[in-house]
C-alpha cells in the first residue's frame, strides 16, 4: 500500500494496490470508502457530518422565520418615506427574496411556495414602484399565514426526528 499525504492536516490519503487497507492516524478517527473503493481518507470522528450541518441551519433557520415575518408585515404595511435609504417596497422585496432563497437551499419546499407566492407580488410592484394594493396585500398576508402553518409541520417533523 502506498500512502501520502493529503496536503491537510491531521489527515492521510491510501492509494489501495491489491487488498483494501486502512490508515490510521490516532484513536478517534474512522474511515471513508469511496464508490470506487479504491480510496481510504482517515478524518475524526468528532467533525460533525455535513448532514448534521444542514440540520442544524436548517433548525436555526425555522427558529427566525417567525421574527423574519413580523419584519415582512411591518414592511408591507408601513407607508412609503419611512427609510430615506430604501423604500419599504425594495425593502419587503429584499426581505421575501431572501427568505425564499434560503428556504429553497435548505429544501423546505412548502415554505419556500408560500414565500414566492408573496415575492412574485413584491417583485411587481417594486419593479413598478406603486405600493401594494388591498388585493395583493391579501395575497401576501394569505402567504405569510400559510408560512405559519407549514413551520408548524416543519417543527413537528424535526421533533419527530429528534425521538427516533
Amino acid at each position: 500500500m502506498k500512502s501520502a499525504s493529503s496536503g491537510l492536516p491531521g489527515r492521510k490519503v491510501c492509494y489501495h494496490l491489491q487488498t483494501p487497507a486502512l490508515a490510521f492516524l490516532g484513536t478517534n478517527e474512522r474511515p471513508i470508502y469511496f464508490a470506487s473503493g479504491r480510496r481510504t481518507f482517515a478524518m475524526p470522528e468528532d467533525k460533525p457530518r455535513f448532514e448534521d450541518r444542514v440540520a442544524e441551519i436548517r433548525m436555526r433557520f425555522l427558529e427566525t422565520v417567525p421574527d423574519r415575518l413580523k419584519e415582512i408585515r411591518e414592511a408591507i404595511q408601513t407607508p412609503e418615506n419611512s427609510d430615506p435609504e430604501e423604500t419599504q417596497l425594495r425593502k419587503a422585496h429584499r426581505m421575501l427574496h431572501d427568505m425564499t432563497g434560503s428556504a429553497a437551499m435548505l429544501e423546505l419546499d412548502d415554505i419556500e411556495g408560500a414565500f414566492r407566492r408573496a415575492l412574485r407580488i413584491a417583485e411587481v410592484a417594486d419593479a413598478k414602484n406603486t405600493p401594494f394594493n388591498s388585493e395583493e396585500l391579501v395575497i401576501i398576508n394569505d402567504a405569510l399565514a400559510d408560512i405559519l402553518g407549514a413551520l408548524g409541520q416543519e417543527n413537528a417533523s424535526a421533533q419527530n426526528q429528534n425521538q427516533d
